[in-house]
């Protein structure tokens, strides 16, 4: 049985336009810079929303 208390949050970040995330990196230091910022947005979502940071799962398109 699942639990809204419990069960991950999962969450799909889509940047703005003229969003220059990334934009002069390329390959595996755009990968670092990805994973990155999903892990500081995702701690800074888990702590607004005062939850685990463990149950925050995002990542961006």
């Amino acid at each position: 049985m699942t639990s809204p208390d419990t069960d991950p949050i999962r969450i799909v970040a889509v940047h703005g336009v003229g969003n220059s995330f990334g934009a002069d990196i390329y390959g595996t230091r755009l990968e670092e810079l990805r994973t990155m910022k999903a892990a500081v947005w995702a701690q800074q979502l888990s702590s607004g929303l005062g939850i685990a940071r463990d149950r925050v799962n995002l990542d961006f398109a």
